[in-house]
């Protein structure tokens, strides 16, 4: 396989993230990606040492790029989400076992 299909298969295993709010459903289609890029870096991989001065190269890499990118992003919102629910939560908690003792 040729540098250049060996990484247009990376970029396509790295698909954009799904556009939703559900955290469950953005995990579940990161362990997809992570799944399929982690078997193509196990299997046997081209040498890629001389294919980045190719322009093609150069685009598919970029490409691979704004996708990880893209993912960074939604996996660090739905980390903010998450801590802020659980901030929330905890403070409820706090909240019921004061209200609890008052009475």
């Amino acid at each position: 396989m040729t540098p250049e299909a060996w990484l247009r298969r990376l970029c396509d295993a790295t698909g954009m993230p799904p556009q939703t709010d559900d955290i469950t459903t953005l995990l579940a289609a990161w362990s997809v990606v992570v799944s399929a890029r982690q078997e193509m870096l196990d299997a046997e991989r081209p040498d890629l040492a001389g294919a980045i001065v190719v322009e093609v190269v150069r685009e598919i890499v970029a490409e691979l790029e704004l996708r990880q990118d893209a993912w960074r992003l939604a996996l660090t919102v739905a980390h903010q989400r998450v801590g802020t629910h659980r901030a929330g939560v905890a403070k409820v908690l706090r909240y019921q076992r004061s209200n609890a003792a008052d009475f």
